[in-house]
C-alpha cells in the first residue's frame, strides 16, 4: 500500500490535533522565512515566537515529540551553527563547540519523559569541531514555571538552579533552549558555566517571545 494511501487512512480513523495536521504541511522553503535571529544577552534567538507557525512547531517538538517538527527546526539551526563553526575554526582551529541542552525540571520530565532539546539534537548534523554534551548542566534546585510568573519574579526564581561541571575551559559553550522571554534561565545557565570555569559561554534560543 503506498504511504500516502497509508498517511490518509491513518488521519481518518485517528484525528492528528490540529498542530500536528498544519506541521504536516509545512517544507523547508516555508519555515526559513521566519528565520529572523536576534540579538539576546550573550547570544541569539533564531524566529519570532508571536508567529503561528514558530509556535506550532515548538509546542509540537515539545509536546508531541514530533519528528516532522525536529526536522524543520533543525534546518534553521543547522545553518546557524555552520556559520558559527566555520568563525570558530577560522580562528581557534583546536577549540570545540559544546552544545548544551538546556536541563528541564523533574515535574517536566514525568510529565513529558523527555527533553525537547534532547531530542532535536538526536538527528543534528554536526560539524567536527562540535560536540553535544547533556552531562555538563543539571538542575539542582525545583523552580515554578517561568510562563506562571511576572518578569520581575523570574529572576529570582531560578537563582542558584542550575549546577556546571566541565574539563576543558578553552571550549566555547552554547547552551541551547526552545525559547526565551526575558532570558532569566538562559542567564542562570551562563552563571553556572562561567563558575565552573568555562571561558566563553554563549546561549541559543530557537524562538523569542
Amino acid at each position: 500500500m503506498p504511504f500516502s494511501l497509508i498517511t490518509t487512512l491513518v488521519d481518518i480513523l485517528f484525528p492528528l490535533h490540529q498542530t500536528a495536521a498544519r506541521i504536516r504541511t509545512l517544507t523547508e522553503h516555508k519555515v526559513t522565512k521566519f528565520y529572523d535571529p536576534k540579538e539576546i544577552e550573550h547570544g541569539h534567538a533564531l524566529m519570532p515566537f508571536k508567529k503561528r507557525t514558530v509556535r506550532d512547531l515548538i509546542h509540537a517538538l515539545k509536546y508531541q515529540k514530533d519528528t516532522h517538527a525536529r526536522y524543520l527546526l533543525l534546518r534553521i539551526i543547522e545553518n546557524y551553527l555552520s556559520e558559527l563553526a566555520e568563525d570558530t575554526y577560522l580562528f581557534s582551529p583546536d577549540r570545540k563547540i559544546v552544545l548544551i541542552p538546556m536541563p528541564i525540571s523533574k515535574e517536566s520530565m514525568r510529565e513529558r519523559g523527555f527533553n525537547q532539546i534532547t531530542f532535536l539534537f538526536e538527528k543534528l548534523e554536526l560539524p567536527e569541531n562540535m560536540e553535544v554534551n547533556s552531562n555538563i548542566l543539571k538542575r539542582v534546585k525545583n523552580t515554578k514555571r517561568q510562563t506562571k510568573l511576572p518578569r520581575k519574579e523570574r529572576l529570582m526564581n531560578v537563582a542558584g538552579s542550575m549546577e556546571a561541571k566541565i574539563t576543558e575551559p578553552k571550549h566555547l559553550y552554547i547552551v541551547v533552549d526552545d525559547v526565551t522571554t526575558t532570558g532569566s534561565t538562559l542567564k542562570e545557565t551562563t552563571r553556572a558555566l562561567t563558575l565552573a570555569g568555562a571561558c566563553d559561554v554563549k546561549t541559543l534560543a530557537i524562538a523569542y517571545a
